[in-house]
């Protein structure tokens, strides 16, 4: 596949993409400069912002921009399937599972992610991101099928169910 250049480029390709298994492929060939993606970014003092460039039927395209120390909460979510790719910065991927018939989490992993590194997750994987860089961080989230709800954990592993939303639509 030939290298994807532009925000618009790659919305393009998925948007005519029926195949799970080629998505890898597709967002493998980002070879987008960040300025690209600079027009899309909005930030939030209080939480990470998730900011959508599109969303069709069969999946999803976030921006999720963290300032220094944000981070998402712990959760999982219904979609099939996740790429994380990160764009600027540094985000440190945490798994978790339920651990003692349900009473507690426990950390399987923990991961740094820095620039042009992917992620993958399959269902219900309970994660969280965090910003470890010094200064702003940046990735580029794609969900095969939207992501409507997710479940928030706490330390006791107790989940709540939250409806998902977005802090700018580009659409």
């Amino acid at each position: 596949m030939r290298q994807i250049k532009t925000v618009d480029e790659l919305i393009k390709v998925l948007g005519k993409n029926s195949k799970d298994a080629s998505y890898l492929e597709i967002l493998q060939s980002i070879d987008i400069p960040k300025r690209e993606f600079e027009k899309y970014y909005t930030w939030k003092r209080d939480a990470y912002a998730r900011n959508c460039l599109i969303k069709t039927a069969n999946f999803e395209l976030l921006l999720l921009c963290f300032e220094k120390g944000q981070e998402t909460p712990i959760h999982d979510f219904d979609s099939k399937q996740a790429w994380v790719y990160t764009i600027q910065g540094k985000l440190k991927e945490e798994r978790f599972r339920v651990v003692n018939n349900g009473g507690k989490l426990e950390q399987i992993s923990a991961t740094t992610l820095v620039r042009d590194d992917f992620s993958f997750m399959s269902q219900v994987g309970i994660h969280r991101y965090k910003n470890s860089d010094k200064s702003r961080s940046v990735s580029l989230n794609f969900y095969c099928e939207p992501i409507e709800y997710w479940k928030q954990y706490d330390k006791k592993a107790k989940a709540t169910q939250v409806k998902v939303g977005y802090d700018a639509i580009y659409v």
